[in-house]
């Protein structure tokens, strides 16, 4: 599977060959991850709660001053470039809206039911 860029708005694929991009994993120790979540500033579209990536999420060499350091005094210690100022949520395709809306429908509809029968 190819790699893409999580950061929202970024369209960086492994598969755009473009010269000297690299693709770098979400880290997974802490505090590091927290930093680079918090520098990511994504939201889930479905909860609205801070997004949490999977295994294989990464993030694209563009966001970063010159390259990923493990220096913890270093600016690229955790990506600096290109990202949202704001929280931000990737859209959901349309069909994904409606089945959340029908997955939200039949909740209320069934909580509505065991509120009347009480």
């Amino acid at each position: 599977m190819g790699k893409n860029c999580v950061i929202v708005g970024c369209r960086n694929k492994d598969t755009n060959k473009m010269e000297g991009l690299k693709f770098h994993r979400i880290p997974k120790d802490e505090p590091r991850r927290s930093l680079w979540l918090k520098a990511i500033n994504r939201l889930c579209p479905i909860t609205g709660k801070p997004w949490v990536p999977s295994d294989d999420g990464r993030i694209c060499s563009s966001h970063f001053v010159k390259e990923k350091s493990d220096n913890p005094s270093s600016v690229d210690y955790v990506p600096t470039l290109k990202l949202n100022s704001t929280p931000m949520a990737i859209p959901l395709p349309d069909r994904r809206k409606s089945q959340l809306a029908l997955v939200t429908s039949r909740v209320e509809q069934v909580t509505s039911e065991g509120q009347a029968s009480t």
